[in-house]
């Protein structure tokens, strides 16, 4: 049953979590391992099943797909390894066709000269590489995987000869990365193909049974820094760069900054290394109901912490996105005070739905880079 009432509620953001099948086994996520939810042999979405969800979509989000493309409405790709599964690239190609902005998430290592023409010919928009550290024994480490830190430089060599799709670094801060922060931007900078660099912090793995209070786990150890305040001091340094970024761009009329994380997120990230058990939502509703996240069996999510809206095998997403149980959901997402660390992340909204100080990039504190001290 169709709820009138929500007939113009709009979906803001979309993933689709094609597989989860990775041949990393990343030690800050468990999803190359059996899936906790997913009874085995659970059937998965064919091709036309799958057009048919991005359809749906696209009738949802029309407005959002006209005009420029770095303006329109984005579908993301992710995994696991995206790029391992068949059906990504003949996706990627119709979602364009479509009008959507397209983004793959990526681990890098399967970027070679042969799949970059495939990714450039379906008319792939953006891709975001994981790179966590330039210290291959970390990266490398981190992901599971000898030659990881090889393979994005390979990949990266390879797609200087390229307009699009445009690149992206995606970096996770934690015990072993933050460190290394100051390099990163800098070579960042200085690189012809990285548009963009994008910090993600540490999060409980992905395929693990939630736990608040999981980074005192002794298991999750080498993820968390004890002594926060060296992590409270380097987000400082990013929120330095990203000022003198701006100011920068501003004098030389160019785009966009190097780092993409918003002024408020980076707040949002200094206030969770402090005090993670505090500060997550306030007395805001969460914003997750405005998404629309996928698995790779085509169940659909807006907050994988509540139960699903349908199934992509099995129901339209037109049907499902807008009627009386999806609503229940919604209203149980609202009201939801667990204080999961999903939003810092995953569709982050500025100062929603975090209590945020207006203007916040006026209100913080800049300090020289050169004194931050991060031993």
């Amino acid at each position: 049953m169709q709820n009138k009432n929500n007939l113009g509620y709009k979906p803001e953001f979309a993933c689709i979590g094609i597989t989860d099948y990775c041949f990393f086994k990343c030690k800050m996520c468990d999803k190359w391992k059996e899936d906790i939810k997913v009874i085995k042999g659970t059937p998965r979405p064919n091709l036309e099943q799958y057009k048919q969800f991005i359809r749906d979509l696209a009738h949802l989000v029309k407005e959002n797909l006209i005009g420029p493309i770095d303006g329109r409405f984005t579908l993301n790709f992710a995994g696991g390894e995206a790029l391992t599964h068949a059906m990504t690239i003949p996706l990627i190609e119709y979602a364009s066709k479509v009008g959507f902005k397209t983004l793959i998430a990526t681990n890098g290592f399967m970027l070679n000269e042969h799949m970059i023409k495939r990714l450039k010919n379906a008319n792939l928009t953006s891709l975001s590489i994981s790179l966590d550290s330039l210290d291959p024994k970390i990266h490398d480490s981190l992901r599971g995987y000898i030659g990881a830190t090889d393979g994005v430089m390979k990949a990266l060599e390879i797609l200087k000869k390229y307009e699009y799709p445009k690149v992206g670094i995606c970096s996770i801060i934690n015990k072993q990365t933050y460190s290394g922060i100051p390099k990163l931007i800098d070579w960042s900078r200085k690189h012809k193909v990285v548009e963009w660099l994008y910090f993600m912090a540490v999060m409980q793995p992905n395929n693990t049974v939630f736990q608040s209070g999981w980074y005192k786990l002794n298991h999750f150890n080498y993820l968390w820094e004890e002594k926060s305040e060296k992590v409270v001091k380097m987000i400082d340094y990013i929120i330095n760069q990203k000022v003198l970024d701006e100011k920068y761009i501003k004098e030389l009329k160019l785009n966009q900054s190097l780092l993409t994380n918003t002024f408020p997120q980076l707040k949002a990230f200094r206030d969770y290394f402090s005090k993670p058990e505090k500060f997550v939502k306030n007395n805001h509703s969460c914003n997750m109901d405005k998404g629309i996240q996928t698995t790779e069996v085509g169940d659909i999510f807006m907050c994988f912490h509540k139960n699903r809206i349908g199934n992509i095998r099995e129901d339209r997403l037109i049907d499902v996105w807008n009627n009386y149980k999806t609503d229940q959901i919604r209203d149980n997402i609202k009201s939801c005070t667990t204080n999961c660390h999903t939003l810092l992340n995953c569709y982050y909204e500025n100062d929603y739905p975090f209590d945020m100080i207006k203007k916040a990039k006026k209100k913080i504190v800049l300090r020289d880079p050169i004194k931050i001290n991060t031993k």
